[in-house]
């Protein structure tokens, strides 16, 4: 009889394992969180659940994604008050460095609470030691959407958020916050005060215009087609049949589920400058630096060109033994690429780069090129071609998406293309995009590419020439 009992147990399992999926079907969260350890442990080999949050559409409040925090460096797990605890600590001494740096008249001195700044704001993301993990919360979602090393930027960065929310509600602490997800990488957060007073505010990685339309209307915007949502549904279902996925224990560290199955291309060197150091919005003037600053350090091997030592001012492309010749080149991109305090509009993105690169105004003169310029919609058969020619690319992604009531809000985000995967774990056709997101931390993103119901940018830069007018760029 218990064999009976046991063998019907097995058989009810693996139906409920291969019960089709249809488009929009919620996902727990059990089986949310096992897809979140999969993915991860194929990453980081060893990983325990930590917390999880829910972000939810902002029109119609389904839940849209979780985000995990998972912890990576196999010690006795932490708690939630315990990460917090960790975050806080680093958040005062961040904001005390933060305050000596805007009083400092040295370059000397400049330049060593710089790399104090950096090295709090790395204690605090806690890249060693934690992991994020976005997964779909339904089924019109892709079971992975992005993962990172460090902790997710409403816990790293809670204090910051909740200081400005205060500051835009005029001085009121807000009694509530909710999560919204406007997109990929487009996180929103409402603060609400008790008088019923909101502000909405996004990372400081991350902008967000909300009813004002900076678009030119040319562009159309991604919209899911029915074989998009059953191609989403049906990758549900095969990771959910997976016996690592059903057998992982979510009371346990998670690791040994064998060797990934992925092809890796990474390039090496890349800067990853932190944007905050430069102005409100400036991540499209910072990501292009990141591409400039590999180039002033790097030769271009299929032409034998460079390195471009005239890109930064006085020294090497990094920001902790250089940083007036970093900002130098982003104040320098921010003028070619016609920046506000809105952020850039794609449109200057390419007569900017060349601009920067190849004018005598700017102390460069060489012979860069965006063969095509802006490439709408990329293909990933671009994303790999640029990654195995060597070349580090721009990369956008912005769109339009709407609240309750119709109030649109836009959204975009500039960062690096530094690298690829193609296969991740059992699904061998995922594609993954690897890129520096302007946080100066070091710590690659790693996106699930063509998941995108937003629109997307690629600028492909191909370095060439030699300055030898100016080869060192001091400014004379």
């Amino acid at each position: 009889m218990k064999q009976l009992v046991a063998a019907a147990i097995i058989l009810l399992s693996a139906l409920a394992s291969t019960t089709p999926l249809t488009a929009g079907e919620p996902i727990g969260h059990d089986d949310a969180t096992r897809a979140a350890l999969y993915y991860a442990a194929q990453q980081w080999g060893s990983v325990a659940f930590v917390e999880s949050q829910v972000f939810a559409n902002p029109k119609t409040g389904v839940a849209e994604v979780y985000v995990f925090t998972l912890q990576t460096d196999g010690r006795g797990r932490t708690t939630p008050a315990e990460i917090r605890e960790l975050v806080l600590e680093n958040a005062d001494l961040l904001h005390l460095s933060l305050q000596e740096l805007s009083a400092s008249k040295s370059a000397d001195d400049s330049g060593a609470l710089i790399a104090q700044i950096a090295q709090h704001r790395r204690a605090r993301f806690a890249a060693d030691r934690f992991a994020t993990v976005a997964i779909g919360a339904n089924t019109d979602q892709p079971p992975l959407i992005y993962l990172h090393a460090g902790l997710p930027e409403h816990i790293a960065h809670a204090d910051e958020f909740n200081s400005t929310a205060a500051a835009s509600l005029d001085g009121v602490t807000p009694s509530n916050v909710e999560y919204l997800y406007a997109g990929p990488l487009a996180l929103v957060y409402r603060f609400t005060a008790s008088s019923g007073r909101t502000v909405d505010l996004t990372s400081d990685m991350t902008e967000l215009v909300i009813a004002e339309e900076r678009h030119d209307g040319t562009e159309q915007q991604r919209v899911p087609t029915v074989s998009d949502l059953q191609r989403h549904a049906h990758k549900w279902e095969e990771l959910l049949a997976l016996e690592q996925v059903r057998s992982i224990d979510l009371n346990a560290t998670t690791k040994d589920l064998g060797a990934p199955k992925r092809v890796t291309n990474v390039i090496s060197g890349v800067p990853d400058y932190d944007q905050r150091l430069y102005g409100v919005n400036t991540c499209g003037p910072t990501a292009v630096a990141q591409v400039m600053g590999y180039w002033d350090g790097h030769a271009y091997a299929a032409t034998g060109d460079g390195p471009f030592r005239n890109l930064m001012d006085g020294g090497p492309a990094s920001e902790s033994t250089n940083l007036a010749g970093v900002s130098a080149a982003v104040e320098q991109l921010k003028q070619t690429l016609g920046w506000n305090t809105d952020g850039v509009l794609y449109l200057n993105v390419t007569d900017g780069i060349l601009d920067f690169a190849n004018h005598s105004n700017y102390q460069n003169n060489l012979s860069f090129t965006v063969p095509g310029g802006i490439d709408l919609y990329p293909s990933w058969d671009t994303v790999r071609s640029e990654i195995d020619a060597g070349r580090p690319f721009l990369y956008e992604i912005l769109g339009s998406f709407e609240y309750a009531g119709g109030r649109p809000g836009n959204i975009n985000h500039f960062m690096t293309g530094v690298g690829y995967q193609e296969g991740y774990g059992a699904d061998e056709d995922m594609q993954v995009l690897i890129t520096h997101f302007n946080w100066g931390y070091d710590t690659p993103v790693y996106i699930n590419f063509g998941n995108f119901w937003m629109w997307d940018n690629l600028w492909p830069i191909v370095p060439g020439g030699e300055d030898t007018e100016n080869p060192d760029c001091y400014v004379n």
